[in-house]
């Protein structure tokens, strides 16, 4: 609730071999569903983790000596806070195509910050606030879903500037299972960035929306809006993922940190929609998957690696590891990942290493699916 630390760890073993305490956040009630301050950590391209401070600041860590040997070191930081709102945090700091880093508040500020001068250039969407990351394409354009709006900003002179910009619906309730009453997706660019997509929070059923990303023009319709989800318990809180030109959207409606224990679990769902020339179309739907609020993720061997929750009449709160056939919607095996809330991803991330090995970050810390070896 109060300290961040930058933990390497062995990917077999899971023994810690380097560890710094590397920032302290404020106690907030809302700590469980706060991600500002390092929630959206992430490595860049030298290998070194990205990481926004509660203060304002963002700061660069290397994880390795000269040797390649495990060590949490500073490379260094910005303080960039006095473009901030009173109270404003970070909620996260990606690098951009040319040098710089993007950087969005959850009061609706976005900088596009130069790492050689240290200096921010900042705009502000007003009355909205920004509670995801977002995605940055190869053309340089920021993709940001703001509380009202789905936005594209281009750095012109180091100041973002607004190329892009369509209003979606936003709903009238924050849903059981979201952090916020608005879309609960970063943006995805997909078929080679041809399309964007998010998902609205509309009611009585939330959509699947997809954008031409090479649209030019201010507000352009989207080329879909698919519904999703039962009437009425509809949501997701998390990124959609591409395969090709297929999204993946999962349900999270009714996800609480306290309701998923005693057997319960969160509404069913995980539905396949492919964008063709034509539009979209909805190709499975499986209702019986649950999948409280991991970010699930896509493999290029045409599986969704999660981590799910059935529920249990004997008030088992049992995790799993699961791989689900993006082809047909069916579960191709589960692993058994621990029992008990220690074992609740609580919004973390499902990661999968290079030798298919599956990691999720969890209340009580982190658990692995390892590959034997051979």
């Amino acid at each position: 609730a109060t300290r961040v630390t930058i933990n390497v760890l062995d990917p077999r073993t899971l023994e810690v071999l380097a560890r710094r305490h590397v920032a302290d956040r404020p106690f907030r009630l809302d700590f469980a569903t706060n991600f500002a301050g390092g929630g959206y950590a992430v490595l860049d391209a030298e290998q070194r983790v990205v990481l926004p401070t509660s203060d304002g600041r963002i700061t660069r860590w290397s994880v390795a000596d000269d040797d390649g040997e495990p060590q949490v070191e500073p490379v260094d930081e910005f303080d960039i806070g006095d473009g901030l709102l009173d109270g404003e945090g970070i909620n996260s700091a990606l690098p951009g195509t040319e040098g710089q880093l993007w950087v969005v508040g959850q009061l609706g500020s976005v900088a596009s910050l130069d790492t050689s001068s240290g200096r921010a250039e900042w705009m502000r969407f007003e009355d909205a606030d920004i509670e995801n990351s977002f995605a940055v394409g190869s053309d340089g354009r920021a993709w940001v879903v703001t509380s009202r709006d789905l936005v594209a900003l281009r750095a012109v002179g180091g100041r973002p500037q607004v190329q892009w910009r369509k209003v979606y619906d936003a709903g009238t309730r924050r849903k059981p299972g979201q952090t916020s009453r608005a879309s609960g997706t970063t943006p995805t660019l997909m078929g080679g960035e041809r399309y964007v997509a998010i998902t609205d929070n509309a009611d009585p059923r939330m959509h699947v929306v997809v954008y031409d990303a090479r649209a030019r023009i201010m507000g352009a319709e989207p080329i879909c809006r698919v519904p999703v989800f039962a009437p009425d318990r509809s949501a997701t809180d998390n990124s959609l993922i591409a395969i090709g030109d297929s999204l993946f959207v999962e349900s999270n409606y009714g996800y609480n940190l306290f309701d998923a224990t005693f057997g319960r679990s969160t509404e069913p769902g995980l539905v396949r929609i492919d964008v063709t020339e034509d539009g979209c179309e909805t190709v499975w739907s499986n209702d019986e998957i649950r999948i409280p609020s991991t970010v699930s993720k896509g493999t290029a061997a045409g599986v969704i690696a999660t981590y799910t929750k059935g529920e249990s009449v004997a008030g088992i709160d049992a995790w799993w590891f699961t791989a689900v056939d993006a082809t047909t919607g069916d579960v191709m095996w589960r692993r058994l990942a621990g029992t008990g809330p220690m074992v609740n991803n609580h919004y973390a991330a499902t990661y999968v290493g290079p030798d298919g090995s599956m990691y999720v970050g969890v209340t009580g810390g982190l658990v692995a699916l390892v590959l034997p070896p051979g």
